[in-house]
């Protein structure tokens, strides 16, 4: 099986100059308000194709470096059981959340029932009300399952 565990480490200022951190494990579930806004310099350790790997984080809070890890790891475990996405940490050409579901609903209108369309109307209408986002490759697990007290199952 291959690794798909990623690390999170912080760069500390001594007295003595810069240096790395141990390497911090990826906290499950929600982080209290003052460890998320905690600053600093972090970057991810995990290994990809036999490599060792060490990417800067984006963003300067904790909690940026959690969702970079959480989307890498989620990424990494996708790989092992074959599925090809895109990598969360790389740029790629991006889609907004609207021509997306207009693409779909598109689709869908030629091979389901009426009603069916209705429903999924309905529903992904009510999310790109509801979210915050801009782009489908903001999407990630844990915002999907936020939303989903908004969806509204079909008769």
């Amino acid at each position: 099986m291959a690794n798909t565990t990623v690390s999170i480490r912080e760069r500390i200022k001594t007295d003595t100059g810069w240096r790395w951190s141990k390497r911090i494990p990826v906290p499950e579930g929600k982080l209290n308000p003052a460890e998320a806004q905690r600053k600093g310099k972090f970057n991810l350790v995990y290994t990809e194709r036999g490599r060792k790997r060490e990417p800067k984080v984006k963003g300067k809070t904790f909690e940026a470096a959690v969702l970079a890890a959480r989307a890498k790891q989620r990424h990494l475990e996708d790989a092992a059981d074959g599925f090809k996405r895109p990598d969360p940490l790389q740029p790629h050409e991006r889609h907004s959340i609207a021509d997306a579901v207009e693409r779909f609903l598109q689709r869908v209108e030629v091979s389901q029932d009426p009603d069916t369309l209705k429903a999924y109307r309905q529903s992904l209408r009510q999310f790109e009300r509801w979210t915050d986002r801009k782009f489908v490759d903001e999407i990630d697990h844990d915002h999907l399952m936020a939303s989903r007290p908004f969806q509204i199952l079909p008769p």
